[in-house]
């Protein structure tokens, strides 16, 4: 503060002074801060706050944080052309998964295909059996 004199240090505690009794029976620290900050920086002829550069990097990843954020909530707009597009890759991955499951399914015994099949197997072993006891049969 050297650059304050005396005087302005008697105008800065008056307009202090006013804001006290206008702001009397309400929590003031805020509104002296902020008019004591505002003087200085009109007399200073600094209108802009000078921000550091790590404010400035916190502020523009927040405001990209914040895009993203409203980006990914909006989602991808849906439109004739972007809807072919999609259905055609679908299609394209459906027909490869079901042709790869058609194959893996071929060779697995369904349930039915299992008691078809146990029903000739033992029907063929029954019928051996009978003609193996009809030949001892004197």
């Amino acid at each position: 503060m050297s650059s304050l004199t005396v005087s302005d240090l008697d105008k800065l505690t008056a307009m202090l002074g006013e804001k006290v009794d206008e702001c009397l029976g309400m929590s003031m620290i805020y509104e002296l801060c902020t008019e004591a900050k505002d003087w200085m920086q009109n007399k200073m002829g600094m209108n802009d706050v000078i921000e550091d550069e790590e404010e400035k990097k916190k502020r523009k990843e927040q405001e990209e944080e914040e895009e993203r954020a409203r980006q990914r909530a909006e989602g991808t707009p849906v439109t004739p052309e972007t809807f072919a597009a999609w259905k055609e890759k679908f299609d394209k991955e459906m027909e490869e998964k079901m042709g790869k499951k058609v194959d893996e399914n071929e060779h697995k015994l369904t349930g039915r295909k299992f008691f078809e099949t146990r029903d000739v197997v033992e029907v063929e072993e029954s019928s051996d059996e009978e003609e193996d006891s009809l030949d001892s049969f004197p």
